[in-house]
């Protein structure tokens, strides 16, 4: 990548009317990186998308679809929440880190309904016990 590219990356932060934090994605790099891994990977093998690389759900769906993956895994509650209400019955959530009790039973009570996503089916755990988090 030359410094003009940057420097046009950096012009287009600064025309924009607002000061905020933002991303800049260039989908052409993004499809031609999707599209490697595709031929690289074996044809027999599955992947997982870590969404917390990828900050939103635009992204993350752009993503899931390039790829045909609908394997997922997330680090927190907050985006597990937001994933769970927009995802199809088809999408299988890792969660990355253990988790505590505490933190997936926030996760359920305040579930988010979704006909076409089974939170109960369609997330894996790594839990962990109070009493275990202490000690790490």
């Amino acid at each position: 990548m030359t410094k003009d590219y940057f420097q046009k990356l950096n012009q287009t932060l600064k025309d924009s009317d607002r000061a905020l934090p933002s991303l800049i994605i260039d989908l052409d790099k993004l499809d031609r990186n999707l599209s490697t891994l595709k031929s690289n990977l074996n044809p027999k093998a599955s992947y997982r998308i870590v969404v917390k690389s990828l900050p939103s759900w635009e992204l993350i769906e752009y993503v899931m679809k390039s790829t045909a993956t609908q394997k997922l895994m997330v680090f927190h509650q907050p985006f597990l929440t937001e994933l769970s209400s927009r995802l199809t019955g088809n999408a299988d959530i890792l969660m990355g880190k253990p988790i505590p009790i505490k933190t997936a039973t926030y996760f359920y009570k305040n579930l988010i309904s979704n006909k076409n996503f089974d939170a109960f089916k369609q997330i894996q755990w790594l839990v962990i016990q109070e009493k275990e988090l202490k000690s790490i």
